[in-house]
């Protein structure tokens, strides 16, 4: 089984693709290659609604309903009075994640694809003591749209453990891993193995380590999160910790930075 089928049947990854019709062929390479990969993403041509503001309206509903956008760019999108529309609604909303691809980009659609992929997965790392606090977590940034791993999703019957390392590798290449730091994981040598396996299979990834409360950092952690700036939450995070948590995790993958900009307070 490849990584993509490894990300199959998750929560999250809806995304709208913007795009002049006139460029529905590598728009269409996009859109497929995204379903591939597991994602979810929307291609609106109807030709059945005649009605310019029947039209707009349901264009506008489905952008509401997503928060990441894709700007498909080209001289055709520049020159479609339509696309310009979605896009000045978008941004007009100042809620919605704007992510470019250029048909007149030297990097391949695979390439450009794989960037705007890596700006909306995550593989949560976490000890199973701290369950409730990582779900919480998890469905906060599965709100955003965002598609995140969880183990007690995979289906009975499957090789568990070749479908956990593929998706941690899958995010080593194409994503990131968040790592719920907390006094459990610490007394736990999963955390230890996930981060030294990401080391190894990273190829772009980014690492987010999430701390909980004021837990004793192994040697081990020490090196390898030596130059990652903490995101900080209580021991027994309020709701208002786990949504600056995950505003912190969001805002790092639309930057594409290994590092936070900011410690959550």
């Amino acid at each position: 089984m490849g990584a993509k089928e490894g990300w199959k049947n998750q929560e999250g990854g809806y995304v709208f693709i913007s795009h002049s019709h006139k460029d529905i062929g590598p728009v269409r390479r996009l859109r497929n290659y995204l379903e591939e990969n597991g994602f979810d993403p929307l291609c609106f041509y109807l030709r059945c609604l005649t009605d310019n503001d029947e039209v707009e309206g349901l264009i506008k509903r489905e952008i509401d309903a997503r928060e990441w956008f894709v700007y498909v760019d080209s001289p055709n999108a520049r020159a479609s009075a339509w696309v310009q529309k979605e896009r000045a609604y978008i941004e007009k909303t100042g809620t919605k994640k704007i992510l470019s691809f250029s048909l007149e980009e030297a990097a391949s659609l695979e390439d450009q694809a794989a960037r705007i992929m890596r700006s909306m997965r995550v593989f949560l790392s976490y000890s199973f003591m701290d369950r409730e606090t990582a779900d919480r977590l998890r469905q906060e940034l599965v709100r955003r749209d965002l598609q995140v791993f969880w183990p007690e999703e995979v289906p009975l019957g499957e090789d568990f453990y070749r479908k956990y390392e593929e998706n941690l590798k899958a995010a080593a290449e194409k994503g990131c891993m968040v790592i719920l730091l907390t006094e459990n994981s610490m007394r736990s040598r999963y955390a230890e193995k996930e981060i030294a396996f990401f080391y190894k299979q990273n190829r772009g990834g980014l690492m987010i380590p999430v701390l909980a409360g004021e837990p004793e950092l192994s040697e081990f952690m020490r090196y390898f999160l030596a130059d990652q700036q903490m995101v900080k939450m209580g021991k027994d995070p309020s709701r208002e910790d786990i949504i600056r948590a995950a505003d912190a995790v969001e805002s790092a993958l639309e930057k594409g930075f290994h590092r936070m900009p900011t410690d959550c307070p």
